[in-house]
């Protein structure tokens, strides 16, 4: 939800080697689980801003698996 390109510029400055990224289905569901209308917004965003940093930073995007979004 906080990770904006400014964060994580932040983040990487102060030594963060690794994140985890919580993407729980599509727009919809992803909202709805996480309580948040503009939670599937942003996480694409921190998505995008991690795809083009040049650095080595490892990251990776985990999903939980519910009725919800199955």
């Amino acid at each position: 939800m906080l990770l904006d390109e400014n964060r994580l510029e932040t983040l990487l400055q102060a030594g963060m080697h690794t994140l985890t990224i919580s993407l729980d289905g599509f727009e919809k569901e992803h909202n709805y689980l996480r309580r948040h209308p503009l939670s599937f917004a942003r996480v694409m965003g921190a998505i995008d801003a991690l795809a083009h940093i040049p650095h080595e930073l490892k990251w990776d995007i985990v999903t939980c698996v519910n009725p919800t979004n199955i």
